[in-house]
Parts: C-alpha cells; sequence; structure tokens
C-alpha cells in the first residue's frame, strides 16, 4: 500500500493536536457536570448516556495514542501521561488480587 499511495508517509507521527482535544474533552465533561448539578435526574441520565458516552469513548482512544508514543513529540511527556493511567489501573487491580 504504500509503494502505491507514498503520501500516506506523512500521516505517521505523533499528533500535535491530541493534547489539546483531550483537554477540552475533560473540561467539556467537567463543564457538563457542572451545568448539570441541579438538573432532574432524568436529564442526568439522558446527557450521561448521550453525551458522557462519546466523551468516555474517545478518552480511552487518547490513552491508545499515549501507549504507542504518539501523543507528544518527546517520549517522555507520552511516558508520563501514560503514568497516570497505568497507575489508576494498579490501583483498580489491586483490590482484585489480594493474597490470601
Amino acid at each position: 500500500m504504500l509503494l502505491a499511495h507514498p503520501e500516506i508517509r506523512d500521516l505517521f507521527g505523533p499528533c500535535p493536536r491530541s493534547k489539546y482535544i483531550v483537554s477540552a474533552l475533560v473540561a467539556v465533561q467537567l463543564a457538563a457536570a457542572y451545568l448539570l448539578r441541579d438538573a432532574s435526574w432524568w436529564a442526568i441520565v439522558l446527557v450521561g448516556y448521550v453525551f458522557g458516552g462519546v466523551v468516555n469513548h474517545a478518552l480511552p482512544l487518547a490513552i491508545h495514542e499515549l501507549a504507542h508514543n504518539l501523543a507528544f513529540r518527546a517520549r517522555s511527556s507520552d511516558n508520563w501521561g501514560a503514568a497516570g493511567e497505568r497507575r489508576k489501573r494498579c490501583n483498580e487491580n489491586r483490590g482484585s488480587a489480594r493474597r490470601e
């Protein structure tokens, strides 16, 4: 495929917009939670299902980019970004893998 379409090589490498997109997704999620603080329960469920589901699906894709060192130009920045996710998963798994 690369022989037939060498312009694909221009798409390889880190995407400089990733950090801004992830920051915007988190900010919009926090803003939605703040705006819904006095809403009825059915509005919270509806917005959480329709809007929150889309955002929560996009964030693991960003974590996937971090795992492949594609979010930042410097590899150490990807490692710092992924470290938070690894730490979170270790804490989640700690309770399920207790030794007796």
